[in-house]
């Protein structure tokens, strides 16, 4: 159990590293060429489940709402706060469950990673939020987009990452 955890750890930290690679090199070199595929969207949040899955976590992802409205710059954004927050919940939370939920409102999508790893530990346990990288790249991912990103344990334990992303 405990190498299927790390394995899924591993493979989920070597997809966020590459994404990440691509995205500074981009960033950096003018010349450099167009990634060779594109940035999940919204349609690449089922496959975030399965390193969680891996990992022994019992993992729900439902998408509400109507994606078509969803402009890719915050599907894109979506998919990469809710692949961090699951990559988080694989190397710091010890949990058991997980939900990954989108709902495309009129206005916003809200993005919600919530699990009970958080409330497993006692207090002090896992890691506050605004004290990583992780969180401090979803904050900055809502934000240039006009939206705001709340991270931290709430009154019943469990840890979430809640994104707000205007759609327009």
């Amino acid at each position: 159990m405990a190498r299927t955890a790390l394995r899924a750890i591993k493979d989920a930290s070597d997809a966020a590293l590459t994404d990440l690679a691509r995205t500074l090199g981009l960033l950096r070199d003018d010349d450099a060429p167009a990634p060779l595929r594109p940035t999940e969207g919204l349609s690449g949040l089922a496959g975030l489940a399965a390193p969680l899955r891996g990992a022994g976590i019992a993992v729900d992802v439902a998408i509400e709402g109507r994606e078509d409205r969803v402009p890719a710059a915050v599907g894109a954004a979506a998919f990469r706060i809710a692949q961090e927050a699951a990559t988080n919940i694989l190397r710091h939370a010890g949990a058991r469950r997980a939900s990954i939920t989108v709902a495309v409102g009129g206005e916003a999508v809200d993005v919600t990673v919530e699990d009970d790893g958080a409330a497993l530990m006692p207090a002090g346990g896992p890691v506050e939020a605004g004290s990583g990288n992780g969180l401090r790249g979803m904050t900055e991912r809502a934000t240039a987009l006009g939206g705001r990103l709340d991270a931290g344990r709430q009154a019943d334990g469990t840890w979430r990452v809640h994104a707000v992303l205007p759609l327009r």
